[in-house]
Order: C-alpha cells, then sequence, then structure tokens
C-alpha cells in the first residue's frame, strides 16, 4: 500500500456505561413543581422535592390483589375475548399503583434490576437460634424489613432495553396502617457502577371525624315558635369519610323535629365540614328527650361502618300571658291639651301571668311621636330601653309627652283618625325572642299647641319720612289669640343679655335707636289684647330700620305660626334673628317674633352732584374748550366741570326776538340766536319730603350795576322725587363779559352737600361784526375807489373779502344806490357769515362810454349800527385808437418794492414802464406791446437818440414798424447800465396813419431779416461798417444790417420799408415813462469767523449773524459750506447749516442768519461759508466766514423730543434739572399707552444698561408705570429701543421718577415720567332733542351725531333701558345702538319718535363711551296729544247744548215764512288734556313752552241717504254755514 510507505489511518473509538434516563419529564406521567395548598398530592412527582408522592392511601387493602390483578391481566392477554369492564375495585386498587417508564439512553442493551432501599440495608441479624453457617460460595441471606414499615413492591424486578427501548415498571404501595412512609427505589444497570435512584413517599389513612358538639339542646322554645340546632361533622382524615345518623328505637324520632338531611347520612370530603340540621317546631307544650348514634366509614366499601359517639337531643315547649292595664278601663292614653314646650304625663299597668319571665318594652310607631314622648317601663325613672317582669309580677308603665311643635294626635287628616301610636312588645326573657301576644294598639290622643298672638300692623311700622327736627307717633296692637295664658315683653335684638338671651325692657320702656317703645311689657289673657305706641325722633338724615323682638313664652322658633298674622314657614332670615336674640340658644324654652320700625330722617335737599341731569339739555363737559370743540361751534351753552361755571357763549347785545331768528337764519342756532330762549336748569329733589328751594343770581365783583340775567322764578316747592325747571335769561346790555352766581338754596336744608346748588353764569355780549377787506383807501366812515382810466370795453375788477372775525353769526348786506351799467357788483346783497367764515367781494368797472362814471355802494352788517359804511367808486372811460398795452408787461427782477400796494389792485397804467433794478455790468429786458383799434394802419417809430441816461444802456427792439389794424405788436426793452443810475425818462414814440401804395397791406418793422447774397469782401464791408455804426451811435439803426449769415455770400439784412403815404394831420406823438435803477452789489457784516464751544454729539448749538445790503438794488444771496482747504474731507462740515440758504436782501434792509453746529461724530470740523452774490464788482473781496468747533462724545444718547412739560408742571417743588423729561398721554382711564424710544451707543464698546425706579412715598395706589425693557445691552454704534408703558387707574397727572444706569460705568441719567389722563373729546354734535307736540301714531325723526375729535377712534353703545320701559311699547328708538366712530369724524345717530299716551315725555338716553370715564347723555324730549274736538249748540233762551259725536242731533228751525232767514250758532273747540300742575316754577316735563296745535276743519250737508248737498241760501235746502272750512287752534 502506497508503495510499501507508511500509512496513517485515524482510530476513533467511544467508551461508555449502559445507561437509562433518569430525566423525571420521561419516568414520570404526571408532574407538579410544588406540592397543592391542600397539603396533599395525588399520584404526581413533585419537581422541587424531586420526590414522588402516592399521595393519601385508604390503609389495610390487601397487596394480594395486585398480584390477582397482575394474573388476570396476563390471562386477558393470552386469550383473545374482550377485555370486562373495569370495576370500582379494580378503580380503587389503581390508586396505589403507579406505571414508571424506564428507557435505555446509553449505547449499549441495558439489564436493569430494581429493588427498594429499604430493603438493600443489612441489618444485624437477631440471634435467637443457632444457625449453621453458609456454604462457600453461596450468597449470604440479609435480613428482610417488615412490609408495614415499607409497603412498597415493584414488578418486574428486572428488565432487558434495547438500545432507545422503553418498558414501563408498575410501583404499588399497600399501607397497613395509619402514618406516613418513604422509600427510595434503585435501579441497578448492569455494567454500571453507578445506580439510578427514585426517591417515593405515601400517606396511610383510615376514617375519623371530629363532632364540635356531643349534644343537641333546644332548651325552652315559645309556642308557634322554630329553631335549628347544628351538629358539625369535620373530616380530620387525609381520605373522604361515610357517616350517618342511627335514630332511636320506636317510635323512633318525635313528629316536632326534623333532621336535615332527611336520609340521615353522607359524606365529608377531605378537610370538609357539614353541618346536620336539627329542627323543633313547638307546636305545643311538651319536653322531648332522646338519643342517636352517629356511625362512619370509608367510601370504598373496604370495611363496614362502626358506631363512633352518642347523640343526645331534647326541647321544651312553652307559652307566654302579659296583659296591660289602663286608666278608667280604656285601652290608650288621653293627654288633652298641652302647651307647647311643657310636659304631660300619663301611665299604665303590665302584668306577666305566664309561666317564666319576660322583657317588655313599649315602641312608638312614628318617630315624630317617639321624639315627644319619654317611656319609664318600671317606674323607675331610668330609662332603660326594655324591663323584665318577673311569672305573676305586676309594674307601671309612664310615659310624658313634651312636643316642640304645634300637633295634633290622631292627627285629622289621617285615614280613620285612629292614634294607634304606640305597642306593647313583649320578649322571652332568656332568649330575646319576640312573643307575638296579639294585644291591641295603645292609642295616644293630644293637641299640642303654641301660644299664638298676633300684631296688627302685622309686619311692622312704617313712619312717612320726616323732617329733622319732628317726630311722629304710631301705635301697634298685641292680640292673645290662642288657648294659653302668656307674659310678655319687647326687647332690643342687638343688646342680648349677658347670658346670652333677651334683655327685658326697664321700666316698662325700650329705647331702640331713635324709637321708644311703651308699654313694653305686660300679661295677656286669651282672645286679650294691648296697644302699644311708638314714638319717633327725627335727628339726621337717615333711613332707619331697626328690629325689635317680641318676646312671648311657648312660641315657636323665629315668626310665629297657625293663626297669627304673619307668614307659617321659617325663612333663613327669621333663623338667623333668632340666633342673634338669643344669643345663638335655639333650645331656649320661649320663642319670639321679629318686628320691623321703619322710618326715614329727612333733610330737604336737592340734588346737586349730577350735572348731566342738572344741565340735560346743555352741553357738558371737561371743559368749554372740550364742548366747544365737541359740537364744532362756539355759540354754545355748556357747563364746564373744571371751573363750576355755566357758559351761555356770546349773546347779541339787546337783540330782540325778531332779531334772534334773523341771527339765527345765519346757522348760529343754539348759540347767539338761541341764548334769547332762556336756559332751562333741572332742579331735582331726591328726598322723600317736599322741598322749597329758592333762586338768586349774585354779582361776583360786588358791581352795582345790574346783571343782566333774570330767573324765571325765584321760589319753587318741589314734591318729593321730582324736578322743576327753573329759566335764566341772559340779556347783556353791552359788549363785555359777564359773569354771576346761580344760587339755589333750600332753606330748611342741614346738609351741605344737597341743601346749596352754586356755579358760575357766565355770558358774552357780542354783535355780528363783519369786516371789509381790500385795498386800504378809506377809513370806517367810508371813502372813494378810484378805477383810474379804463378804455371801453375792457373791464377791471376789484376783489375785497367780506370776513366774519367774530364769534357769532353774522349777516353782510350791500345796496348799491344808484343803477349803473358801467359798474357791477359780484355778490348777492345778504350775505350770511358763520364765525371765521368769509365771501369775496368784488367790484368790476367796465365802462360802455367815454367818460367819468361814479357810483356809491353801501355795505352794512345786520343788527350792528356801527358797521354801515358807503363807498364811492368812480371811474374814467376813454377811446385811444393808438396806445401802450402794459397789461401783460412782467414785472422785472429787482423792480421797485417801494411802490404803492394800492396800485397792484389798479388797472395798470397805459404809459409807465418799470425796467427794475439792475445791477451794473447786468442785463435786464421787459416785453410790451402797441396796440391798433382803428381801421387803419399806423406807423410808429422811437427816436434813434434815446434821452439821458439811456442812451447808452438801453436798446428798443423794433424801433420803427407797422402796427395793422386791430393788431398789436411786442417791443422788447433791453436794459443793460454801464453805472450807478436811478432815474426816470420820457420816451415820445411818432404815431402816424398810414395808407399803403397800390392796395398791399404788409406788416413790417426794422427787428424783421431777410438772407441776401451779396459779394463776400461787400458782405465783410458791410459788416464792419454797421459795426461802426452801432459802436458809434450806441444803438442799433433799423436801416443798418445786423451779423452776416454763417454761409459764405449771404447776409442777413433788414427788408425794405413797404411804400405807404402818411395821412394827413395823422402824426402825433405816443408818450412812455420809463424808470429804472443800477447800482454795485455790496454788503456789510461784522463777522469774519465763528468758534462754536465744544458740543456733545447729537446736540445743537446756533450762532446768528447778520448781513447788510448798503446798494440801492437787491442783493440776492446763496450760501454754501465747504471745507477750508480744497484737499480735505467734506465729512465735518456736514454738521454745520445756515438758513436762510438762499435769497435776497432788500435794498437797505439787512438779513439776519442762523448757522447751527449739529455733530454727529468727532471728526474735524474746520471749514469756511461762502456765500455767493451774483455781479459782484471785480476787486470786492466775497462773503466768506471761517468756522470751527469741537465735539464730545457721550456715553448714550437719548432720541427724545423736547418737552415743555417742565415749564407747565404745577408744584410746590421745582424739578432738579437733571431729569429728562418723557411724557404720555391716556385717552381715559384703564387704557394702556405705549411709549418708544431710542439710546445710542456712540462708544466703541458695548455695555449693559438697567432701569430702576426712584424711592417716591405714594398715597395708596400702586406705580402706573411700567419699563417693558429693564435690562439689556447696547452694542457699539447700535441702538436700543426702550418701552415703557402707562396704565392709569385715575384721572390727573401721575408722575414717576426712574434713573437709567450704565454698569460697570460711573454713568447714570435721571428721568421724570409725566402722564396725563385726557377725557375723550367725544360727544354729541347737540345736547337735547325736542320734538315738541306730536299726534299720536305719528312719526318724527332727528338726526344726532356723534363727534369724535380724537386721533382714535372709540366705540359706544346705548343702553336700551335707558329710555324703554319694561312692559311698554317703546316711545323713542335710536338706531343704531352701537358702532364705532372713527378718529376725526362722526356717526349719525336716527332718534325716532312716536308717542302712544297723551302726556309728555323726557328721557335721558345714555350712550357708554369705551374709555370714556363719564357716559353721554342725550335729551329727549316730546309731547303726545289727540285732537279733541267739542260742539256746542249755543242757545239764548237756555243753557248751551253739547253734541255729542256720533249722535243723530236735530237743528229745529221750526216753521218759517217765505223769505225769513233764522240762524243756530255752533262753537267748535278743541280743549287741550290737562298736565298735573306743578305749582310754581316750570312744569316737570319742561313742555310748558311747546306751541299751540292747530287743526283744518269742513263743513258737509249730506240727504239722509248719504248723498253730499252743496249748500246755497236761495236753492234746497236753503242752508248756509259760514266758514263751511278753516283753521283751528287747541286750547
Amino acid at each position: 500500500i502506497n508503495g510499501n510507505a507508511p500509512v496513517s489511518i485515524a482510530a476513533l473509538g467511544t467508551t461508555a456505561f449502559p445507561a437509562i434516563s433518569r430525566d423525571p419529564r420521561n419516568v414520570f406521567m404526571r408532574r407538579v413543581k410544588a406540592k397543592p395548598a391542600s397539603g396533599y398530592a395525588h399520584k404526581q412527582y413533585i419537581t422541587s422535592m424531586d420526590v414522588y408522592d402516592f399521595g393519601p392511601l385508604l390503609a389495610g387493602r390487601d397487596p394480594q390483589s395486585f398480584q390477582q390483578q397482575q394474573q388476570q391481566l396476563q390471562q386477558q392477554q393470552s386469550s383473545e375475548g374482550p377485555s370486562p369492564p373495569a370495576t370500582a375495585t379494580d378503580r380503587n386498587l389503581m390508586k396505589h399503583i403507579e406505571s414508571f417508564r424506564i428507557t435505555n439512553s446509553g449505547p449499549f442493551v441495558a439489564k436493569v434490576s430494581f429493588a427498594f432501599e429499604s430493603a438493600t440495608k443489612e441489618e444485624e441479624p437477631v440471634e435467637t437460634e443457632k444457625k449453621p453457617p453458609p456454604k462457600k460460595g453461596a450468597p449470604q441471606e440479609k435480613a428482610k424489613p417488615a412490609f408495614e414499615d415499607f409497603p412498597f413492591l415493584v414488578e418486574p424486578q428486572e428488565l432487558e432495553l434495547e438500545v432507545d427501548e422503553t418498558k414501563e415498571v408498575k410501583v404499588c404501595c399497600f399501607p397497613v396502617k395509619e402514618g406516613t412512609y418513604s422509600d427510595t427505589l434503585v435501579a441497578t444497570v448492569q455494567d454500571n457502577p453507578e445506580p439510578v435512584r427514585f426517591q417515593l413517599c405515601a400517606i396511610g389513612a383510615t376514617p375519623k371525624v371530629n363532632l364540635e358538639t356531643t349534644e343537641v339542646n333546644f332548651d325552652r322554645l315559645l309556642l308557634k315558635q322554630v329553631a335549628t340546632n347544628f351538629v358539625k361533622v369535620s373530616n380530620v382524615c387525609a381520605v373522604p369519610v361515610r357517616w350517618r345518623l342511627v335514630p332511636p328505637p320506636e317510635p323512633g324520632i318525635p313528629t316536632p323535629f326534623a333532621i336535615d338531611p332527611p336520609s340521615l347520612e353522607g359524606t365529608v370530603g377531605v378537610a370538609e365540614e357539614k353541618n346536620i340540621a336539627f329542627t323543633f317546631r313547638a307546636m305545643e307544650a311538651a319536653t322531648h328527650k332522646f338519643n342517636m348514634k352517629l356511625q362512619i366509614g370509608d367510601i370504598e366499601g373496604l370495611r363496614d361502618l362502626v358506631d363512633t359517639q352518642d347523640l343526645p337531643v331534647s326541647a321544651e315547649a312553652f307559652s307566654v300571658d302579659v296583659v296591660p292595664e289602663f286608666p278608667n278601663g280604656g285601652t290608650g292614653l288621653a293627654y288633652g291639651d298641652i302647651r307647647v314646650g311643657l310636659s304631660v304625663e300619663q301611665q299604665f299597668q303590665v302584668t306577666n301571668n305566664g309561666k317564666y319571665a319576660v322583657n317588655y318594652e313599649v315602641k312608638v310607631r312614628r318617630k315624630a311621636i317617639r321624639d315627644i314622648l319619654e317611656i319609664d317601663l318600671d317606674g323607675t325613672g331610668g330609662g332603660q330601653p326594655m324591663a323584665t317582669l318577673e311569672p305573676g309580677q305586676k309594674k307601671t308603665v309612664k310615659v310624658k309627652c313634651a312636643p316642640a311643635k304645634e300637633m295634633q294626635c290622631p292627627e285629622p287628616s289621617r285615614r280613620g283618625g285612629r292614634g294607634d301610636e304606640l305597642e306593647l312588645l313583649v320578649y322571652e326573657a332568656k332568649t330575646g325572642e319576640p312573643v307575638q301576644l296579639d294585644l291591641p294598639p295603645i292609642t295616644l290622643s293630644f293637641r299640642a299647641m303654641f301660644n299664638s298672638f298676633s300684631v296688627t300692623p302685622p309686619r311692622g311700622l312704617n313712619f312717612a319720612p320726616v323732617k329733622v327736627g319732628d317726630c311722629g307717633a304710631h301705635e301697634f296692637e298685641l292680640y292673645n289669640d290662642g288657648m294659653f295664658k302668656f307674659d310678655w315683653f319687647l326687647f332690643d335684638p342687638a343688646r342680648p343679655c349677658s347670658e346670652g338671651g333677651a334683655r327685658k325692657p326697664e321700666k316698662g320702656e325700650l329705647a331702640i335707636g331713635p324709637f321708644t317703645v311703651r308699654p313694653a311689657e305686660g300679661v295677656l289673657n286669651p282672645k286679650e289684647s294691648k296697644k302699644v305706641e311708638v314714638k319717633f325722633v327725627a335727628t339726621e338724615d337717615q333711613l332707619y330700620d331697626c328690629k325689635m323682638g317680641i318676646q312671648v313664652d311657648g312660641m315657636p322658633d323665629g315668626v310665629s305660626k297657625s293663626r297669627m298674622n304673619a307668614t307659617a314657614d321659617v325663612d333663613q332670615t327669621a333663623q338667623n334673628f333668632f340666633i342673634m336674640a338669643t344669643g345663638g340658644n335655639r333650645d331656649a324654652g320661649a320663642g319670639f317674633r321679629e318686628y320691623l320700625l321703619t322710618a326715614q330722617s329727612c333733610t330737604p335737599g336737592i340734588d346737586t352732584e349730577n350735572v348731566q341731569a342738572i344741565f340735560e339739555e346743555q352741553f357738558v363737559a371737561h371743559n368749554l374748550d372740550d364742548a366747544i370743540a365737541t359740537a364744532g361751534r362756539i355759540d354754545i351753552r355748556a357747563y364746564s366741570e373744571e371751573d363750576r361755571a355755566f357758559s351761555f357763549g356770546p349773546v347779541v347785545v339787546n337783540a330782540s326776538a325778531a332779531d334772534a331768528s334773523a341771527i339765527g337764519a345765519g346757522g348760529g342756532g343754539g348759540g347767539a340766536g338761541g341764548s334769547l330762549d332762556a336756559a332751562k336748569f333741572r332742579i331735582t329733589n331726591p328726598k322723600a319730603i317736599p322741598c322749597d328751594v329758592k333762586f338768586d343770581i349774585k354779582a361776583r365783583d360786588n358791581g352795582k350795576d345790574g346783571l343782566p340775567f333774570d330767573l324765571s322764578t325765584r321760589e319753587l316747592s318741589i314734591p318729593p322725587h321730582e324736578y322743576r325747571y327753573v329759566k335764566v335769561r341772559f340779556r347783556p346790555p353791552s359788549l363785555r363779559t359777564y359773569s354771576a352766581t346761580f344760587e339755589a338754596t333750600v332753606p330748611e336744608g342741614k346738609d351741605p352737600k344737597t341743601n346749596v346748588l352754586q356755579f358760575e353764569l357766565r355770558g358774552d355780549g357780542t354783535a355780528p361784526s363783519v369786516s371789509l377787506e381790500g385795498p386800504p383807501l378809506f377809513g370806517d366812515t367810508g371813502g372813494e375807489f378810484k378805477f383810474g382810466r379804463l378804455q371801453v370795453g375792457r373791464s377791471h375788477a376789484v376783489d375785497f373779502v367780506l370776513r366774519n372775525d367774530g364769534i357769532v353769526p353774522a349777516t353782510a348786506r350791500y345796496e348799491m344806490q344808484e343803477a349803473t351799467p358801467h359798474f357791477t357788483v359780484n355778490c348777492c346783497r345778504n350775505i350770511p357769515l358763520e364765525p371765521k367764515a368769509k365771501q369775496p367781494f368784488q367790484v368790476r368797472f367796465t365802462p360802455q362810454a367815454i367818460g367819468d362814471f361814479a357810483v356809491p355802494i353801501r355795505v352794512c352788517t345786520v343788527h350792528n349800527p356801527y358797521e354801515d359804511t358807503t363807498i364811492r367808486f368812480t371811474g374814467t372811460g376813454y377811446i385811444d385808437e393808438v396806445s401802450w398795452d402794459l397789461k401783460d408787461a412782467a414785472r422785472p427782477a429787482g423792480a421797485s418794492e417801494d411802490v404803492d400796494h394800492t396800485a397792484s389792485v389798479l388797472p395798470p397804467a397805459t404809459d409807465e414802464l418799470d425796467l427794475g433794478a439792475v445791477p451794473v455790468g447786468g442785463e435786464s429786458s421787459v416785453t410790451f406791446h402797441i396796440s391798433n383799434t382803428s381801421k387803419d394802419p399806423i406807423r410808429f417809430q422811437f427816436p434813434e437818440t434815446l434821452p439821458e441816461p439811456f442812451s447808452n444802456c438801453l436798446k428798443i427792439s423794433p424801433s420803427v414798424g407797422h402796427v395793422q389794424p386791430g393788431a398789436r405788436k411786442a417791443i422788447v426793452f433791453t436794459f443793460a447800465p454801464k453805472e450807478k443810475l436811478k432815474e426816470q425818462a420820457q420816451l415820445e414814440a411818432a404815431i402816424a396813419t398810414i395808407a399803403y401804395e397800390g392796395g398791399f397791406e404788409e406788416d413790417w418793422d426794422d427787428s424783421m431779416r431777410v438772407a441776401a447774397y451779396t459779394p463776400k469782401a461787400s458782405a465783410y464791408e458791410s459788416m464792419g461798417s454797421a459795426a461802426g455804426e452801432d459802436q458809434s451811435d450806441g444803438a442799433a439803426s433799423p436801416r443798418s444790417p445786423v451779423s452776416p449769415s454763417s454761409r459764405a455770400g449771404f447776409e442777413e439784412i433788414v427788408p425794405e420799408e413797404p411804400a405807404h403815404r402818411i395821412l394827413e394831420g395823422s402824426s402825433r406823438a405816443l408818450p412812455l415813462h420809463v424808470q429804472a435803477a443800477a447800482d454795485e452789489q455790496s454788503f456789510e457784516t461784522d463777522t469774519e469767523s465763528i468758534l462754536f464751544a465744544p458740543t456733545v454729539l447729537f446736540q445743537k448749538r446756533a450762532h446768528r449773524i447778520q448781513v447788510r445790503n448798503p446798494s440801492s438794488i437787491p442783493l440776492p444771496f446763496t450760501w454754501r459750506i465747504v471745507p477750508k482747504h480744497s484737499g480735505d474731507k467734506a465729512l465735518g462740515v456736514r454738521a454745520y447749516s445756515i438758513a436762510p440758504q438762499r435769497g435776497s436782501i432788500a435794498p437797505g434792509a439787512a438779513q439776519e442768519f442762523t448757522v447751527r453746529f449739529a455733530p454727529v461724530e468727532v471728526e474735524c470740523f474746520t471749514g469756511r461759508l461762502e456765500c455767493e452774490i451774483p455781479k459782484l464788482p471785480s476787486g470786492r473781496k466775497p462773503l466768506h466766514i471761517e468756522i470751527d468747533g469741537t465735539a464730545l462724545r457721550p456715553w448714550c444718547h437719548f432720541e427724545l423730543p423736547p418737552s415743555d412739560y417742565r415749564m407747565r408742571r404745577q408744584s410746590d417743588t421745582a424739578l432738579d434739572p437733571k431729569y429728562q423729561i418723557v411724557e404720555f398721554e391716556s385717552l381715559g382711564t384703564r387704557v394702556k399707552n405705549t411709549r418708544r424710544f431710542y439710546v445710542l451707543n456712540p462708544t466703541s464698546e458695548n455695555y449693559d444698561f438697567v432701569w430702576k425706579p426712584e424711592e417716591v412715598e405714594r398715597r395708596g395706589e400702586e406705580d402706573p408705570f411700567r419699563c417693558v425693557t429693564k435690562r439689556g445691552t447696547i452694542l457699539s454704534g447700535k441702538k436700543y429701543e426702550m418701552v415703557f408703558e402707562y396704565l392709569p387707574t385715575s384721572t390727573g397727572t401721575h408722575e414717576s421718577f426712574w434713573t437709567f444706569s450704565l454698569i460697570g460705568k460711573e454713568a447714570s441719567q435721571s428721568f421724570l415720567l409725566a402722564g396725563a389722563v385726557k377725557e375723550p373729546r367725544i360727544g354729541t354734535d347737540r345736547p337735547n332733542v325736542n320734538f315738541s307736540r306730536l299726534l299720536l301714531g305719528a312719526h318724527a325723526r332727528e338726526t344726532v351725531n356723534i363727534v369724535n375729535k380724537e386721533h382714535l377712534p372709540f366705540s359706544f353703545s346705548i343702553v336700551k333701558s335707558s329710555y324703554e320701559v319694561e312692559g311698554q311699547l317703546p316711545v323713542i328708538t335710536v338706531s343704531p345702538t352701537s358702532g364705532v366712530v372713527g378718529p376725526g369724524t362722526s356717526f349719525p345717530l336716527e332718534v325716532a319718535f312716536k308717542p302712544t299716551e297723551e302726556k309728555s315725555y323726557n328721557f335721558n338716553v345714555i350712550c357708554n363711551i369705551k374709555r370714556r370715564e363719564k357716559p353721554v347723555l342725550l335729551n329727549v324730549k316730546g309731547e303726545g296729544y289727540k285732537i279733541h274736538t267739542k260742539l256746542v249748540l249755543e242757545d239764548s233762551t237756555r243753557d248751551d247744548r253739547l253734541l255729542h259725536p256720533g249722535v243723530r242731533e236735530l237743528l229745529d228751525f221750526g216753521d218759517m215764512q217765505v223769505q225769513e232767514r233764522r240762524s243756530f250758532t255752533l262753537r267748535l273747540s278743541s280743549p287741550g288734556f290737562k298736565r298735573g300742575e306743578s305749582g310754581r316754577g316750570d312744569s316737570q316735563d319742561g313742555t310748558e313752552d311747546a306751541p299751540a296745535v292747530s287743526y283744518d276743519f269742513i263743513w258737509q250737508i249730506r240727504t239722509q241717504k248719504g248723498g253730499l248737498v252743496a249748500p246755497h241760501p236761495d236753492a234746497p235746502p236753503y242752508l248756509a254755514i259760514s266758514p263751511m272750512h278753516g283753521v283751528a287752534t287747541q286750547e
């Protein structure tokens, strides 16, 4: 193999012993982890104990039965027939046998032999006799243990198992006696030195029970009672037990007895208990005794039952005889009438006629009766719940009745009306069993009642309001309507006695507050009464509600009941009152009745605080400015809360009613015109007694002059809780301000808050005033205005302005006293003007012909005799065919400023031309026209040599020319002065009418140019010739050529003048006056340089300089700021500014300039102010000013606006200058206002800051200021926004002091936060709406605007309850009831009035404005009426007869002759409804000034069939009525 080379062969072998499996899961069929809770296992392997437990087994079973069973099994296996079914014996036997599975788990065939460890133990042999020694080689004999100690068997004892084969081994246990057995089954495998062990255990048990009692004794039992006793049988062994009771011999168990179970036998499981019930029924009196036996055995039938114990049974049945005996042979207890709170006793007897002692009790059926009864069962007063009655014994039972409330037994409402309330219950004394004796219930009868009384008046005495100092007396009656006599007394619940009860009065009199009561105590028999007097003395203005207690014994708690004239239920208030009166003792024996004494002590007075109601028809505002702002006009009536003053506003002096209507037509209405109507003040009596009020108006300055204020009445009597109006009329006699004090005094008033109403009356006497603004050519008495000369057909207007600078509306009126077509006024004749309004007033002069014209115009102010002016307007009309048209000539720059201002309103002069003021070396041009209105062309020519000084500085173009008919030609004057001058000169232009030859008309002047071809040299010569002429003459000749064209060979020349001829006699001169001024530009100043002091960044400094103009012409200027050196950067100069920067300085005047230095960074600020002045003479030094400054860098900069609060602050101490001020303004209270500002860090480092409030004493109010940004970090060069909030809760001015500090730096700044609460200026544009009289069912509407004068919107809501009455149809409606009024706008409200009753209405409609402290009131008045007609037939012979509507009346004319006339007189009237009498003064509704109501009437005549008949005295039916229709007025 392999070439006989060595070969490696792998050899593998395994060594092992033959073995069997010892895994319990393979060996044992049933396994558990631990023993059951009962303590017994049944044929189970216990894993935790590693033992197989057979559990309890019945001891004594023969082990031969196992051998027999095995033989039978072998025979059955050998036979082929079916196996017989298992019997009970087989099943019981199997409890002793278990099969173990033995498996060969080794690799070899295993031969296993089994033996018990108890059998393998070697024991010492007992030497009872000598035995021969064993033979050599024979096995030695070992002593076998006794079977009764180790009752285990195994079959078969040897097994041979193939590999993985499993066979069963049966292991048995047959205990011989009671006890616990254990052993170990040892399995030995051949060739395996280590055996396998299986531990075994078992319990041997025999039947055994235990009885809880050995005797059944029922003792004695009442007849008809049933008793059951139980005998408990307990299994005290480990196997179930079978038991049986053996009855006595004949006659057996007596009939009254019954045993459960009836079979008298049963089984008891392991650890089980069972009760055997013995029941005895006592049917008749007798004694019973007999004996029973208890037998037990096993349930497998291994042995018979055996006797274990005797059980004797005994019982006795007996009867009870107990009888109650009531007084007078009755069947119950009768108490009669009992007063609540008292105790009454009744009694009865109980006798025991029976053999044994009994217990008894008296049971009360109802809880209500049980609570009032006290039962003593044996008369000893012990109060025990039950008593014992011995045989033949008799005891007395006492029952006390103490009712605590009114009640009756039997109750009438209960069915049958019986009082079966008590029941006698009897119990067997020994056992306590109740005995049924068939005794009837014990009846109970009584009637419990309180002491009852009534008081008249029932609830209390109410004194009418009594004036302070007076007294009143009333009395009440106390009546005993109960059945018992009682003592009574009155007491003050607020003053209990020391023991906590009611305190009795002293000396028969009781004083409670201002009340005195007598008598205060006594005795009342049944049906008896007593009168008590109560006096009240009014000492101060107060409402008194005093409670008085009426103490009566035997009364219920709190209030009387039953027949008392008061409520039947005790409410919580009465209970609390009772506790207070009795010191908290609810169990007090006596009750009481509370009695109220009510009185009002009143001081006469009027409402002096509700100014909204007092001035309900006027504006009410914080100050007059707010009222005027809300109303939108000054002529209003308003009350100022701040000044406590009522202002009539401006009122026209000595104005009559007619004047008022005229003034009112101007739109003033409520002020100047309306003030002629008296102002009505509402005087309200809030008290419960009438009030007499006296009125007076006193002068404030103690002057002797009469006051212009008139009162409508000096005295008023106002009923309780009503109001009246007092009128004050203001009639100013002169133009001045009047002031007085209005006083409404209550003479009998004691309270200073209500006895005087005082406020200031103010009014301004004024007159309507209209000023006429225009040319100031006349004075107050009139004057003359001259239009001057104006060409016919042209028009010129002068504008005037009519302005009302007064405070009342005014009406201006003009009258043109003569009619003329040359003057017109462009305005209406009557011009109404509101205050501060204006109206243009234009007078136009249009001459229609040649001549001088004049017209006087009268301008006057209605109702102001001092303003009556007549102005005479004059003018001259002329006609000139050729004229200068200077109307469109523009005023040149620098024209003279000292000309008359009136000249600007006059027609422009036709021959005066101003060339203006021009600096020497400068130039100005003026363009005007020459106009030809004739029918022929004209020729004009200016002189070739102009007069001095204009000969060398004035050029005219064109200087000669033609003007066609109806045309005009522009002429330009160019003024270029070479030296100083200020002159006027007259230039005369030659004018002539011409006619063109050949009939061809052509326009021409010397400014026209045409192009002409000429030789080049000639052109130059011509050019030179023309230039020489210009230089020599100083003015361009109209016939000389001008500059040549740019093209060679061509030149511009003046065209030849058209051929014409001058008409004879048409030559004339047209003068023109020319004025001009020229001077050198010049200036003067004292400032050469400006040096600003060191200035903190972001602050400002200012310096003023002055520059004068000494020349005679204006000095134009333009400033600019530049660095000092041209190469410097212009960063620093940006910190400078100058104002004004450009403009002009008038001749001879001075101009002040302000230079400001405002640095924002530290830089070089060296610079120069340069003023640019045009045409400054050469050699004159320009106006330059050197400027310089220095900047300081602060730690921080606060960007706050300037504040004048320091000047406005009202305080006793001045504010330290170190404080910067931050102001807040709040529109109303409880509004969050936020103020934001920035703090700049101009340094190069970051730093932290903190805000801290200064410690300042506050008077009970919180600081309304809050800092939102208390801490933070400001970065270098950055801004930080600071936020403060202001939330005021009260009006007025609030201050808070704070400090801003930089953390880690010695830098801080103090601040004052100042906040003011401002009442929002929002309200209605009029304070009241008066609908006057309105027919029932009709509608009227008015619009009222809610005006918001603030910059924020405000929401509003109308309170409907202020004008709607619950349960009634609304008379007025307001729409809408809510909304938002935008800032600076108004919101319309529609108020509708629809009367439903014939009466007067007065409502104060409440409008709540958000954030406004007080609501806005709108007073609405109106009156509903209907027409009441009354037709009366007048009769001179008899009384007048009233004709009723709807009733057919007869007018009998009687028999009449033809042409005879007879008549009846019918009187038609309409009486108005009568208002309530108000005494002196105006009525409460305030409609006494309402106008009378008119109505129409018409008569109709109808036939009996209803047809209309025209009345005619001369035709059938010969009737006439006069008047047939008309208008009547209601009375």
